[in-house]
């Protein structure tokens, strides 16, 4: 078990996501930092935030938008998991950022 978050990538921009241990506006600090930190993606314009329950969705001003939501299910059923690099072919890899998973 780790505690250091996984990296996690953009799923639209395919680069590393500044990760962040706050959610929605909230401070945390271990032990549920790591099972509710989420990552922002630095590229300037966008959108896109990676949450452990809800996936990849675009945040704004207004809150949560679901309308463009990625997600791929954890098999031990700890949300969604993140895209943490990218294979040879160029598809993502998808791994469960819970530490009971890693």
């Amino acid at each position: 078990m780790s505690s250091r978050p996984l990296p996690i990538c953009c799923d639209v921009h395919r680069q590393p996501m500044e990760m962040t241990g706050c959610q929605w506006g909230m401070s945390l600090s271990p032990p549920d930092y790591e099972d509710k930190y989420f990552g922002r993606c630095t590229r300037e314009g966008c959108r896109r935030h990676f949450h452990p329950e809800h996936g990849y969705v675009d945040v704004s001003d207004d809150g949560m938008d679901t309308k463009r939501r990625q997600s791929s299910p954890c098999p031990k059923g700890h949300g969604s998991m993140a895209i943490v690099d990218f294979n040879g072919e160029g598809g993502p890899i998808w791994r469960c950022v819970h530490a009971d998973c890693r």
